[in-house]
């Protein structure tokens, strides 16, 4: 999908596919480390704070498929995964995770995800989550 105002492709996704990647122009072949949440909305708040990251259009429960799509993008990328703190989303940031041998982290556990962290306590979240990233660096 190319946005009309600037030229660039901002979703990637194949033809027939309602499963893209969101924020594909912020990750694609990037280095440094990359973060994948659970949608467009922690994405979109993350990049806004000046973070390299990505989201599946298709919400947490996107797979291996779609996960294989995206090796290309994400290929000089360390990845970290910021899942949620609910049964499914913690099974599924696992998973995830697993997929691109990716850093796994949570926000506190009294946040069910990310948004509602940084929105509460952007200051704490925003280092936190830098701090993450330093950790990212070094592990890989």
């Amino acid at each position: 999908y190319i946005l009309p105002s600037d030229k660039r492709q901002r979703f990637m996704q194949l033809p027939g596919s309602r499963l893209g990647l969101f924020n594909y122009d912020n990750v694609y072949l990037k280095t440094g480390v990359t973060f994948i949440v659970k949608g467009e909305i922690p994405a979109m708040l993350m990049h806004q704070l000046g973070f390299q990251v990505c989201a599946p259009t298709g919400g947490e429960g996107s797979g291996r498929r779609q996960a294989f799509r995206w090796n290309t993008a994400l290929a000089l990328s360390s990845i970290v995964v910021i899942g949620d703190n609910d049964a499914p989303g913690k099974a599924l940031a696992q998973k995830r995770a697993d997929l691109f041998g990716a850093m796994l982290v949570f926000p506190p556990e009294r946040y069910k995800d990310v948004d509602e962290w940084i929105l509460d306590e952007e200051h704490v979240a925003v280092n936190q989550i830098r701090a993450w990233r330093e950790q990212a660096k070094n592990l890989y």
